[in-house]
């Protein structure tokens, strides 16, 4: 198996680690989890598993710097804290399909921020993606009646916060990997993302809540597959020296199965104008990526 081959498999695994975050958080919360209890277990889990990670692979990772500690508490706060909270939120107020069309807005998020702060040029077939997945995502939020009556405009907010703190990550990120591995980053916002969150739970209500089996790997699932093991099979597929403009893919893997698992798992229903508006973000997301290969 050669490396491109490789790659493109670590990261379709990552996307499909990604998917399950709706679909577990949903379950937990039809288990009376409280959307920050669902946020701050992710974290402290994902956490504990990175610490293990990191005694048996390499313990090095544990150190990082002034600079590092900074940047981590600002990714920390933004990108993990206000993020899950936002994110688990949504998925309460407007289900898992809505939440995961709107954190697909990231792109846009992605686009302004990359032109503003690394001053890259907005290209024509760019500025044309983001249109689509504006028209796409209003499509697939409401069905194509405009009537707003039905939905939680509070969960719509709290649904495009999340998208705005999942494209934070990439520009965080890009300050960062200069000078520190991608896991010790992860690992430290994540520990500051707990921070933000624990005055919000009670560690005794939490375990109180896992009191079965199922509940038990749901919450263990919540925090190996979409937590760490995500991060992990994304950062081996980079490694492997795979192509960058491929790696959009992911993004493409994850809504996919997330919408699949909602439907499948969850019975959430799915509107013909729906399907089209999804089929616009895929197009759309296709395009963005076209792009950077360009």
């Amino acid at each position: 198996m050669n490396h491109s081959t490789k790659g493109l498999i670590y990261i379709a695994l990552a996307g499909l680690s990604w998917s399950t975050t709706g679909v577990l958080a949903h379950s937990l919360m039809g288990h009376h989890f409280l959307s920050t209890e669902v946020a701050f277990t992710r974290l402290f889990l994902g956490s504990l598993i990175f610490v293990l990670y990191f005694i048996m692979k390499d313990r090095s990772l544990f150190r990082i710097g002034k600079k590092g500690l900074t940047l981590t508490l600002i990714m920390g706060i933004f990108t993990q804290g206000i993020f899950n909270l936002a994110f688990f939120k949504s998925v309460s107020l407007i289900g898992v399909i809505n939440a995961t069309i709107l954190l697909y807005l990231a792109p846009i998020f992605i686009t302004f921020f990359s032109a503003l702060f690394y001053k890259e040029k907005i290209q024509f077939i760019k500025k044309l993606g983001v249109s689509l997945s504006i028209i796409g995502s209003v499509l697939a939020l409401t069905g194509g009646l405009l009537n707003f009556e039905n939905i939680s405009l509070l969960g719509v907010a709290f649904g495009l916060y999340a998208a705005l703190g999942y494209s934070l990550v990439s520009i965080f990120s890009k300050f960062g990997l200069r000078d520190h591995h991608a896991f010790t980053l992860i690992f430290y916002s994540f520990l500051f993302g707990m921070v933000v969150i624990f005055p919000f739970v009670q560690i005794g209500q939490i375990l109180t809540k896992i009191d079965t089996p199922s509940i038990f790997f749901t919450t263990l699932g919540l925090g190996i597959f979409p937590a760490s093991l995500a991060y992990i099979f994304y950062f081996k597929g980079i490694s492997t020296g795979i192509d960058l403009s491929k790696v959009g893919v992911m993004s493409l893997i994850e809504l996919i199965f997330a919408i699949l698992l909602s439907v499948a798992l969850l019975g959430e229903m799915l509107t013909p104008l729906k399907i089209f508006g999804l089929a616009t973000i895929v197009f759309s997301i296709y395009l963005m990526n076209h792009s950077k290969a360009k």
